[in-house]
């Protein structure tokens, strides 16, 4: 079946329109319609892009306040913030049990943040120490051998300057773990683990002289 095309009122074909890119006029003049028909499609596009812009999600945001402590061991508050991710609530909880202190960092109902202090026969090897934790710590470790770390957490040796009774034939160490899914950088759980294990050799629980 043959095709024929529109017809103008004049009865010249549409198609004679389009191909010279413009109307044609009662004369036959072609008028370019060219920068009506860039316009449109130029004016979509930026309607899509605030379109989109609007319908994005927001950037996710911390509603809770960053503490200057870890279950009472004492840090600032920069060294626990790039570690921490975005929530409305945070909170925290402190277990301890035959020379364990077990701190866990909570937001949203999620655990996020863990930090064992625990007491070892003396002269047990870091990498006894490593082997009772699932994570993967390993990646760096200092030249004395005294920590090792990876941007899942990381473990040191703790300097206690008058170890309490009963724990004096002991070695203190501290352990960070970091919830691995929350991307935290390598070098930021470095700092911390440096933070809070100096923090925790500071603190009452590994100095009997400064125990109330």
């Amino acid at each position: 079946m043959t095709r024929t095309c529109p017809e103008r009122s004049d009865g010249s074909p549409l198609s004679s329109a389009v191909a010279h890119g413009g109307d044609m006029n009662s004369a036959g003049a072609t008028r370019s319609t060219g920068s009506r028909r860039l316009r449109t499609p130029l004016v979509l596009v930026a309607l899509m892009g605030l379109t989109l812009a609007g319908c994005s999600d927001p950037e996710p945001r911390r509603a809770y306040t960053i503490p200057d402590d870890l279950c009472g061991v004492a840090l600032s508050p920069a060294v626990l913030e790039p570690v921490l991710p975005p929530g409305d609530k945070m909170s925290s909880s402190k277990d301890t049990l035959n020379g364990l202190t077990n701190c866990e960092v909570v937001v949203d109902k999620v655990v996020v943040l863990t930090t064992i202090t625990e007491w070892y026969e003396r002269g047990t090897s870091m990498a006894r120490v490593l082997a009772s934790h699932m994570a993967d710590l390993e990646d760096k470790a200092s030249k004395d051998g005294r920590y090792v770390y990876s941007d899942e957490g990381g473990v040191a040796k703790i300097d206690c300057r008058t170890p309490p009774e009963g724990l004096r034939d002991e070695d203190p160490f501290a352990t960070v773990l970091v919830r691995k899914d929350l991307g935290a950088d390598e070098e930021a759980v470095h700092k911390l683990l440096l933070a809070y294990t100096d923090a925790v050799g500071k603190s009452p629980d590994c100095n009997s002289s400064d125990r109330p």
